[in-house]
C-alpha cells in the first residue's frame, strides 16, 4: 500500500512564510550595506605618476604594443621593493626586472614586443610600506641598438635568476654575453651593473681577486655616471671581497665609502646596514667598544615601523658584545628583544642563536630554572637551525643579510655549495671570517632557510 503524503498544516505554511520574509530582509540589508560601503581600492589605470602599494599587492597596467616596438620604463621605489614584469598577449612572461637595490632607488624594464596586441605590465610589491613613482612609458620602433639592448636585458635577468638559485657558475655565462652586448650598444649604466653582478658571482665562487677587479670596474663607471645608490652597493660588495682576502683595513675603507654614499642619498636602512658592516669588522678585530657604538648607531636609523625586522640583528649583536664585556643584564635585555623579533618574522635560525645565548646567560647566573623554562622550545629552534645548516638551502627573502657560518681558522675555503653558496648577493652585510691574527666573532649573521 502506498504511503500517504504528509499533510501540510497552517503551522507549516506560517513557517515557510517566516523564512521567506527573513531571507528577503537579509537581502535588503545586504544591498544597503554594499551601497554604503566604500568601493575596494583598485590599482591605478595608468602606470605614470605616484602610486601607493603595500607588500603583496600587484598593480596591472594594459599596454597595446606592435611587434618590434621597444618599451622602456623606470619606476622609482619609495619604501617598497617592487618587481616589474611584462606579459605578452598570450599571458607569457617576456621579462622580469628586479635589481638588487632593496626598497629605494629605480627599477628599470626594457623589452621589445615579439607580437602585436594587448600586453600587461605588472608592478608587484615584495615587501615594505610606501609607494612608487613611475615615469612615462617610453615606446618607439626598435632600432638596431634597441634590439641589442633588449637581448642584453634578457640575458642579464637570466643571469639574475641563476644567481638567485645559487647557480653562480652557470650565471657567469649569461652575464658575460650581456656585458658584450651592452658594450656594443654603448650603454654604460648596464655595463656597470653587469660588471658588479659578475663580481658577486666570482666572490661566491671563491675567486676574490677576480671579484675585486670586476667591482672596481663597475665602481669607476658608476662614479662617472653619478649613480650614488648603485655606487654604494658596489662599494659594499668590494668591501666583502677585500674582507674575504683578509684585507680588513681596505674593507673598512670601502664600507665607509658606502656609508657616505648612503647618507648622501637619504637611505636610512642602507646607512644602518653600512654601520653594521663596519661594526662586524671592529668586532672581529677585537675593538668591542667601537663595534658597540656602531651597532647602537645602526639601531637609531631603524626607527620606522617597516624597519622592525631589521632591528633584530643589531640587537642580537649588542647582546653578544655586552655579554663579552661582562654585562649580563644589558645583554639579556637586547637578546630578548632580538629573539622576539626573530620569532615574529619566523627567522628560526637566528632565533635559535638568541635563545641559546639567553639560556647560557641565565644558567651562568645561577638561574637554572629560568634558563630551562621551556627546553622544548629551545631544542626545537636549535634543531631547525641545524637543519638549515646541514641542508644548505638558501634564505627565503632578499634582501640584506647573508647566510653564513664561521670557518675554522687556517682551513681552506670550502667549495661553493651549502651554507657558503647560500649567501645572498643582494646587499649582504659582512659575514665573519677569520683573518690572519684576527679573533673570530662569536655570531655570524645567518638567514632562515626555505621550508623552515
Amino acid at each position: 500500500m502506498a504511503r500517504p503524503g504528509r499533510r501540510r498544516g497552517w503551522g507549516a505554511e506560517k513557517t515557510s512564510r517566516d523564512r521567506l520574509a527573513a531571507i528577503g530582509l537579509c537581502g535588503v540589508l545586504l544591498a544597503a550595506w554594499r551601497a554604503a560601503a566604500p568601493p575596494p581600492a583598485a590599482p591605478p589605470a595608468e602606470a605614470g605618476g605616484a602610486h601607493r602599494i603595500a607588500a603583496g599587492e600587484t598593480h596591472d597596467y594594459p599596454l597595446v604594443l606592435e611587434r618590434g616596438e621597444l618599451v622602456e620604463i623606470r619606476v622609482e621605489q619609495l619604501g617598497v621593493d617592487v618587481v616589474l614584469r611584462l606579459f605578452d598577449p598570450a599571458g607569457e612572461l617576456l621579462i622580469e626586472a628586479d635589481l638588487p637595490i632593496a626598497d629605494l632607488g629605480p627599477e628599470r624594464l626594457l623589452a621589445v614586443a615579439e607580437s602585436s596586441g594587448g600586453h600587461r605590465l605588472e608592478v608587484h610589491a615584495w615587501e615594505g610600506e610606501g609607494g612608487y613613482l613611475a615615469g612615462p612609458v617610453s615606446r618607439r620602433p626598435a632600432g638596431e641598438r634597441d634590439l641589442l639592448r633588449a637581448r642584453a636585458a634578457r640575458l642579464f635577468y637570466q643571469g639574475e635568476r641563476l644567481s638567485w638559485q645559487r647557480e653562480h657558475a652557470a650565471a657567469a655565462g649569461p652575464y658575460a654575453e650581456a656585458l658584450e652586448l651592452w658594450q656594443q650598444a654603448g650603454d654604460l649604466f648596464w655595463q656597470a651593473e653587469t660588471l658588479d653582478r659578475m663580481g658577486d658571482t666570482y666572490r661566491h665562487r671563491g675567486d676574490w681577486r677576480r671579484s675585486v677587479e670586476l667591482h672596481e670596474r663597475a665602481a669607476a663607471l658608476f662614479a662617472r655616471l653619478d649613480e650614488p645608490r648603485f655606487a654604494a652597493i658596489t662599494a659594499n660588495h668590494l668591501a666583502l671581497a677585500y674582507y674575504e682576502l683578509g684585507e680588513l683595513e681596505t674593507a673598512i675603507e670601502q664600507h665607509s665609502r658606502a656609508l657616505e654614499l648612503r647618507r648622501q642619498t637619504g637611505d636610512r636602512r642602507g646607512v644602518a646596514l653600512a654601520l653594521q658592516s663596519l661594526a662586524d669588522i671592529y668586532k672581529v678585530q677585537g675593538e668591542t667598544q667601537r663595534a658597540l657604538d656602531h651597532f647602537q648607531q645602526a639601531l637609531g636609523f631603524l626607527d620606522r615601523e617597516q624597519d622592525r625586522r631589521y632591528r633584530a640583528a643589531p640587537l642580537h649583536n649588542l647582546g653578544t658584545l655586552h655579554r663579552r664585556l661582562g654585562q649580563p643584564r644589558t645583554a639579556l635585555e637586547h637578546l630578548r628583544q632580538a629573539e622576539r623579533l626573530f620569532a615574529e618574522f619566523a627567522d628560526r635560525r637566528r632565533q635559535a642563536s638568541s635563545l641559546s645565548q639567553i639560556g647560557q646567560l641565565n644558567l651562568r647566573a645561577g638561574r637554572a630554572q629560568a634558563g630551562a623554562r621551556d627546553p622544548g622550545r629551545l631544542a626545537r629552534a636549535a634543531a631547525g637551525a641545524r637543519g638549515c645548516a646541514r641542508s644548505g638551502r638558501g634564505p627565503q627573502d632578499h634582501r640584506h643579510h647573508p647566510a653564513g657560518r664561521r670557518r675554522p681558522r687556517g682551513r681552506a675555503p670550502p667549495p661553493a655549495r651549502g651554507p657558503r653558496a647560500a649567501r645572498r648577493a643582494r646587499e649582504p652585510t659582512l659575514r665573519s671570517r677569520p683573518a690572519a691574527g684576527a679573533r673570530l666573532a662569536p655570531w655570524a649573521l645567518g638567514r632562515r632557510c626555505r621550508g623552515s
